[in-house]
């Protein structure tokens, strides 16, 4: 279902999005927000930095955050809501990372949780699925994105628009869903 909504749609603008991980300071995105400036482009640019740099940003690149709290305030220690996020100026935050479904447990219902947090907070989430390796082995790529899209999606998606990442073990899709299947478009590159 997903290739075919891509294929029946033309790309207007390619979203290039880089994690950075945890790396960084502020010096060095100071440094790459200068030199990306720089560039003319049709393209949207999103660097998700660690949040000690979200204040960042200008107008030929965005901001966004590497995850969220599913939860709005309260004893989470470690943890920034949505809305801290979108207070420092972030427009963007990666939800379902597989580091963050490997390391801290995140499950389909969990994405969603953190999606529906970023959009009722005004941020675009970018909603990440794909199969472990022994998935991939055993056949179930397909089955394992469709559920991950069906299961991460938030029930209500009328506020926003929605980036998923298609991330397979051999290569990425990206598929950008905007509220009420307004708009709708993907495109597909081949991971290095």
């Amino acid at each position: 279902k997903i290739q075919n909504a891509m294929k029946k749609r033309e790309i207007s603008m390619k979203i290039i999005a880089g994690n950075w991980k945890m790396n960084g300071t502020r010096d060095s995105l100071d440094v790459m927000l200068r030199d990306l400036e720089k560039i003319e482009t049709n393209n949207r640019v999103i660097l998700c930095v660690p949040f000690t740099m979200l204040n960042g940003g200008n107008d030929v690149v965005a901001i966004g955050a590497q995850d969220v709290s599913a939860h709005t305030h309260g004893a989470f220690t470690g943890e920034v809501s949505a809305k801290m996020i979108a207070d420092a100026g972030a427009k963007y935050v990666i939800v379902g990372h597989s580091e963050c479904r490997q390391y801290h447990g995140d499950t389909n219902a969990t994405v969603r949780q953190k999606a529906e947090m970023a959009l009722a907070n005004g941020l675009v989430p970018i909603i990440c699925v794909g199969e472990t390796m022994d998935e991939k082995q055993a056949g179930k790529t397909m089955a394992v994105i469709e559920s991950g899209v069906r299961e991460s999606v938030p029930s209500d998606t009328d506020s926003g628009i929605i980036i998923f990442i298609l991330a397979t073990a051999r290569q990425w899709r990206t598929y950008i869903r905007q509220s009420r299947n307004i708009w709708s478009y993907g495109a597909l590159m081949k991971r290095d």
